[in-house]
């Protein structure tokens, strides 16, 4: 107490301390961290064990199955040579096939290929080779299907 003043002085009161996270509070943030962290190790060995049975026996990349169609079908498809039908009034020019896998016209003579389904023609040594990965036409994508005999027996092609 003052005894000059008759008044006591109090003394002195520290600021109030910061306020802190209450429990549950801190129990979420750990919550989250753990799943958080939990969710990254699943994702991390999800990834590495796709990534080893991917691989063949040798450490390479496994081969992709084969897709193409089956070789006895392709052989049974025909190969005929090409002659283009030209219509009265009109020159050869004027009426081509152009094969779609290697985008060049077929020629009187050569080797030719009319997939049984549709009717595209292409060369014979073209649509092999993408036939050896493909089960489809390369024009229309419709699947390619063992031929009729009739088809087989018939020899008129018209582009």
């Amino acid at each position: 107490m003052d005894s000059s003043s008759g008044w006591a002085v109090a003394p002195a009161v520290s600021a109030p301390a910061a306020p802190t996270m209450s429990h549950s509070a801190t129990l979420v943030s750990v919550m989250f961290l753990l799943f958080l962290t939990f969710a990254l190790l699943i994702f991390f060995l999800k990834y590495y064990f796709n990534a080893n049975f991917r691989r063949g026996p040798n450490g390479g990349v496994a081969a992709a199955r084969h897709k193409g169609v089956d070789p006895e079908l392709l052989r049974s498809l025909p190969i005929t040579v090409y002659r283009a039908a030209v219509p009265k009034g009109s020159t050869a020019e004027d009426v081509s096939v152009e094969c779609a896998v290697c985008l060049s016209e077929l020629e009187d003579g050569e080797e030719a290929r009319f997939l049984p389904r549709c009717g595209h023609g292409f060369h014979a040594q073209c649509v092999d080779t993408w036939l050896a990965s493909h089960s489809t036409c390369p024009l229309c994508r419709v699947t390619v299907v063992k031929p009729d005999a009739s088809l087989k027996a018939s020899t008129s092609l018209l582009p």
